[in-house]
């Protein structure tokens, strides 16, 4: 008599991704709410992570690997943030490039256009803004992922972005005062 076979994922149920979810969620809104930007990328890169894990999850290749890229990418800006600005626009570039590959190698439609150009955005952002301006363009690349959401009808995407525009709006606010 043979045993079945058991592979991970007979073993994870939506209710784990979802548990992962929800975790990188809150990670990502209290970094984004801080009135500090000292340490902001490494918990962002964090979060990003949890959220490549929830895709992966989910059966997500695309937004597993999006987000893996990204989150190696989030953290080497924080890494790197008082390099010279060449080296960071180059690094920025390097990983814009790799994010914008692996959305388009996994899907063609205007959805996936949408998270390459957001993946830019946010990459940019995050390599070589500082201060306000960091915090406006991931505000800003977040509204892009907003209408990505839209357009794959993910409720739970559309939450998450709307969440982190306002955590970033209060962070903002908070720096300003």
């Amino acid at each position: 008599m043979e045993l079945p076979r058991v592979t991970w994922s007979d073993l994870i149920t939506p209710y784990d991704a979802n548990a992962v979810g929800v975790l990188a969620l809150v990670i990502t809104i209290t970094a984004m709410a801080r009135s500090s930007d000292r340490g902001l990328l490494a918990l962002i890169a964090l979060g990003v992570a949890f959220w490549a894990v929830h895709y992966g999850m989910l059966g997500s290749q695309s937004g597993a690997i999006v987000h893996g890229i990204a989150a190696v990418g989030i953290f080497c800006a924080h890494l790197t943030q008082e390099f010279a600005l060449k080296s960071r626009v180059i690094l920025a570039t390097v990983f814009s490039t790799a994010g914008v590959s692996g959305s388009l190698y996994f899907g063609s439609a205007l959805a996936d256009a949408l998270a390459a150009i957001g993946c830019v955005l946010l990459s940019f952002s995050e390599h070589t803004l500082r201060g306000p301006a960091r915090r406006q363009g991931m505000v800003a690349g977040q509204g892009i992922f907003f209408v990505y959401a839209l357009l794959l009808g993910s409720v739970p995407g559309m939450t998450v972005t709307t969440l982190t525009v306002v955590a970033g709006v209060v962070g903002l606010r908070r720096m300003r005062i």
